[in-house]
């Protein structure tokens, strides 16, 4: 079919929200940021640039894993698991249980602060 006549998909709002630290390295002189979650790293010349590469690299490790069709496999593979079918989320639930704070102390992150990658999808038929 060409794309005049395709099916169009659903269109959905993927949510991450992620703990993040953050610690100066005055050896490259810039700010690092980690998400263990995704053991996703960044760093900025300043606090905000620093804030905002972590959740430009966060976006960008799930819109390639989703573009691939490895979103499940990356997702697992770093301990993140599906909420088991029947159960629901409500808006302060945690998607799985993950001790970020205490992973991010003990590698001498000093600063946190949350990660929220908003990602549009669309879901095509079968």
């Amino acid at each position: 079919m060409d794309k005049l006549t395709r099916p169009r998909g659903v269109q959905v709002t993927f949510t991450a929200r992620l703990k993040a630290g953050m610690k100066w390295d005055p050896d490259a002189k810039v700010w690092v940021t980690y998400v263990p979650a995704l053991q996703v790293y960044s760093q900025g010349t300043t606090k905000a640039r620093a804030k905002r590469a972590v959740n430009g690299a966060v976006r960008l490790f799930l819109s390639v894993a989703y573009e691939h069709g490895a979103w499940d496999r990356a997702l697992r593979s770093v301990g993140l698991l599906p909420v088991p079918p029947g159960e629901a989320l409500g808006p302060d639930d945690e998607f799985v249980s993950f001790h970020a704070e205490e992973i991010l102390e003990r590698a001498s992150f000093d600063e946190f602060f949350d990660v929220q990658a908003v990602l549009p999808l669309e879901l095509t038929p079968a």
